[in-house]
């Protein structure tokens, strides 16, 4: 009698423990933050320049990643058996009242991300008031046996073409695998450019019409853009040496999707990528903001083109990670 209670007891606490971590996973919802949880600082350490109007910068602020320094590009690697990992992102706001969504992905997949290191959830939307400068702490789960990239992507609202294909506005760092990595000369050779003044190290994304004509962008009264004309190309402008890249779809609730995967660029030739089906339709029929992110180098490809600087084959880094909107269309 006395061991069927027992037994009876040890199940239900493995119950409770099991609705317990349930609770806590809320993966498919959005954590919705008040501007508190910005902490207010007086400087952003090791800021590069005083000309933005809006600046962030991410920091892995956690004992347990080892920042690796021994080449030009730093890297980092995970102590133990690490399995989430915690980052500073520092904000700068002289614009005016927004909100940035806080997306992470390892790899091609979406990461949880949670402020207490125990509630996970698909994003993190924080308001960030006009005339405000902080950091946000929070965690990400980590797969120690899955890619190696760390992607974070803070979604800015209210910046007008501020993912134009221009700039980055991602930050992707590379994060090694408890093992070694044997780089043959060759395998770092590959990523040796030829370079001068003309040398085009990463590329520009810009949406196409039916006509290959580059969309026009307005602007609504809030700061959001939007087109009237219908778009299916994206067309990547020239770059000066031969790589392969990645297109992902994201969008500001944690959703993506891997829309093609190593695709040839040729040196000093533009590419532009047609999606089929009405792709691009399809995407924006959800009530999100869309995006399309290009990167090529994946993973511990990422390291061998670093090694490649230190081994003086080029003078910078050619990784790149490219984000441009997928703009709605609205009809006059």
């Amino acid at each position: 009698m006395i061991t069927n209670v027992k037994t009876r007891l040890a199940m239900l606490i493995v119950l409770m423990c099991v609705l317990c971590i349930s609770c806590n996973q809320k993966t498919d919802q959005v954590l919705h933050l008040e501007k508190s949880a910005l902490k207010e600082i007086q400087n952003i350490p090791n800021k590069l320049t005083e000309n933005y109007n809006f600046m962030f910068r991410f920091e892995l602020d956690d004992n347990d990643v080892i920042k690796l320094n021994e080449i030009k590009y730093p890297y980092y690697k995970l102590n133990g058996n690490k399995t989430k990992i915690k980052v500073q992102l520092f904000l700068e706001n002289d614009i005016t009242d927004t909100n940035v969504s806080i997306i992470a992905l390892q790899g091609n997949k979406r990461l949880n991300v949670s402020v207490d290191g125990d509630t996970w959830y698909s994003a993190a939307v924080l308001p960030i008031p006009n005339k405000s400068k902080g950091v946000l702490e929070f965690y990400v789960n980590w797969d120690r046996n899955g890619e190696e990239e760390l992607i974070l992507f803070p979604i800015i609202d209210k910046i007008g073409t501020y993912y134009s294909g221009v700039s980055a506005g991602i930050v992707r760092l590379f994060i090694a695998q408890d093992k070694e990595y044997n780089f043959t000369t060759a395998d770092i050779m590959k990523h040796k450019i030829v370079e001068n003044k003309n040398t085009k190290y990463v590329p520009v994304l810009e949406w196409l019409n039916s006509n290959n004509s580059k969309i026009k962008i307005n602007m609504t009264e809030d700061g959001m853009a939007y087109t009237t004309d219908d778009y299916q190309k994206l067309e990547i402008s020239a770059i000066s040496y031969e790589t392969k890249i990645d297109l992902m779809y994201i969008n500001d609730q944690g959703e993506t999707e891997l829309l093609a995967e190593n695709i040839t660029l040729q040196p000093n030739t533009k590419k532009i990528i047609e999606f089929k089906n009405d792709k691009i339709k399809k995407l924006l029929k959800k009530n999100s903001r869309h995006f399309v992110l290009v990167l090529n180098n994946r993973n511990e490809e990422m390291l061998s083109d670093y090694l490649a600087v230190n081994s003086k084959f080029k003078n910078v880094s050619t990784n790149f990670q490219q984000v441009i909107e997928i703009y709605p269309t609205i009809t006059p």
